[in-house]
């Protein structure tokens, strides 16, 4: 009888750790920043500041894997702990990334 290891579930932990991170920024003032590994080594293959300061966009630094933007606001130098800043209300606004980023 031989036991396989259980497979993980890569997208559930990174909407996961998403939703984890966006409710400590917004609850905790905090500067947000997203960061992913895969399964596939420990390199992080997504890394996305947020701290672009304007547009719908918030740039992924290790490629082409974007967050859209949706009804969150970008706060200046002033209002955030370092540099620029999205503020997210929890009331309908979120980062999204495509899903084949996820794959």
């Amino acid at each position: 009888m031989s036991t396989q290891p259980k497979k993980r579930n890569f997208k559930r932990d990174l909407r996961l750790t998403v939703f984890i991170a966006m409710a400590v920024f917004v609850f905790g003032g905090g500067v947000l920043y997203l960061r992913a590994v895969s399964n596939r080594g420990s390199e992080p293959y997504i890394q996305i500041k947020m701290d672009e300061g304007y547009g719908a966009k918030a740039y992924d630094s290790m490629g082409a894997n974007d967050a859209t933007v949706t009804n969150a606001l970008w706060k200046s130098e002033d209002e955030c702990k370092t540099g620029k800043c999205l503020y997210l209300d929890g009331t309908g606004d979120y980062a999204s990334i495509p899903d084949f980023a996820l794959d």
